[in-house]
């Protein structure tokens, strides 16, 4: 009885310590990961080469449409609003 017992601790131990150091997965969250970039997202996990830079806009490098730029003119306009 005391042998049952010993063995199924050292199983259980076992189990645990190989359960226990297996690699959990992380969820992977796409957006701009570049601080500097102005849609910049805190929440993202993996850059998808989405970040938008001013100075890529006002050198004209940024190949971007009209909605895309209207938004980014709406967003520039709240940080300013809520700054003040």
């Amino acid at each position: 009885m005391k042998n049952i017992f010993k063995i199924s601790t050292v199983l259980f131990i076992g189990v645990s310590l190989v359960v226990s150091s297996c690699k959990k997965e992380e969820m992977l969250i796409d957006g701009c990961t570049d601080i500097t970039a102005m849609n910049y997202q805190d929440l993202a996990t993996n850059n998808d080469g989405s970040c938008v830079f001013a100075y890529d806009i006002a050198q004209g490098l940024w190949n971007i449409s009209l909605n895309v730029m209207i938004l980014l003119l709406v967003f520039l306009w709240q940080e300013i609003s809520s700054s003040t």
